[in-house]
């Protein structure tokens, strides 16, 4: 069950009884660096599970491995194709979201990233610094393609029926970001199930935390996009969810020399150009955490703080001025500083 954006717990007060023990691993997956944490449970088989998992849904899910449900369904042409339960759960929500967001969040978006550049995993990509990334102008799509994307995306038509789905034909889906925050929430929980007292899984800077943590709740760290090396600021969850989205994290330089990035603003099938240079959600679950931070960055900061405020979410603003919004119960998720001890914060972003 998907829950609403906003549908979150509050943070409790009191710690468990006895502290359970930490365990962690680190992988990469989804083009991504995964960290699950587990306090308590059978750290090896917990563990194992979180590997395991993790690939079973990246092999469903990738647009990168030809065999995925991913890529039979975006090359099937109107077909119906027969896919993993769990890919058709993600395409219904995929559609909630796109509808929820008033078309913001849009999943139809994978020949602009081909079209932007990003054709192959991000890690065989050549990037740059990262400092001062012009943005591609709306507008620099050639004609053709940019027709193109527009005649897409109204309305959005996925059809999901008993483990089989089909898109119109000519239609191509990614599901990068969404899929990842679906990853964390699906493992999330299900090591809570396997008996973690707790566990906290970070999806490449997509943060679900379920249960205990040793010292109660669990610290998210959020970094500075113009300092990502640098101490970041910090925010407590106990349930609940924590991602941020970045024009400046995952950016490449195009076929003509610009520099691109991954964010597609679906109105005009280019990299968002909105002055915002990343945004982090506050959620009920990493999905919806993901779908609206990154709705925010293609919305821009006024759009944007109007669509959190609609759907009672709370978030953190980085505009590529550096200045810093927030909403307004941004900071009762603020609780943990590098001071105080307690549970070492997980990064998010």
């Amino acid at each position: 069950m998907v829950s609403s954006p906003s549908d979150l717990p509050q943070l409790a007060d009191v710690l468990p009884p006895i502290a359970p023990p930490l365990a962690e691993v680190g992988f990469r997956a989804m083009g991504s660096d995964f960290h699950v944490v587990v306090a308590g449970g059978d750290a090896d088989t917990l563990l194992g599970h979180a590997r395991e998992r993790v690939e079973a849904l990246e092999q469903a899910w990738s647009r990168f491995r030809p065999d995925s449900d991913l890529s039979r369904l975006n090359a099937a042409e109107g077909a119906w194709t027969a896919v993993e339960p769990e890919t058709a759960s993600l395409l219904g929500i995929a559609v909630h979201a796109y509808d929820v967001t008033g078309g913001l969040f849009d999943p139809r978006v994978h020949d602009d990233l081909v079209h932007a550049g990003y054709d192959r995993s991000f890690e065989l990509l050549g990037t740059g610094p990262h400092e001062a990334v012009p943005q591609v102008a709306v507008g620099q799509h050639d004609t053709e393609a940019d027709a193109h994307s527009r005649a897409t995306r109204e309305p959005l038509d996925v059809e999901v029926d008993d483990g089989a789905v089909r898109l119109p034909a000519g239609c191509r889906i990614d599901l990068g970001g969404i899929g990842k925050g679906r990853t964390a929430d699906l493992l999330a929980a299900e090591l809570v199930g396997l008996g973690a007292d707790g566990a906290c899984v970070n999806a490449g800077g997509d943060v679900r935390a379920r249960g205990w943590s040793s010292d109660g709740l669990w610290a998210v760290e959020v970094e500075d996009p113009f300092a990502p090396e640098g101490p970041g600021s910090v925010v407590g969850v106990v349930d609940g969810a924590v991602a941020t989205s970045s024009v400046l994290k995952r950016s490449w330089a195009d076929a003509t020399g610009r520099r691109a990035h991954h964010l597609i603003d679906p109105r005009t099938g280019a990299p968002a150009d909105t002055g915002v240079a990343s945004v982090t959600v506050v959620a009920s679950q990493t999905l919806w955490a993901e779908v609206f931070a990154k709705a925010v960055v293609v919305a821009g900061a006024d759009e944007g703080l109007a669509l959190l405020a609609r759907h009672a979410l709370d978030a953190r603003i980085t505009l590529s001025s550096g200045e810093v919004l927030t909403t307004h119960d941004y900071e009762r998720f603020s609780p943990w500083t590098t001071s105080s001890g307690g549970t070492s914060p997980v990064r998010a972003g």
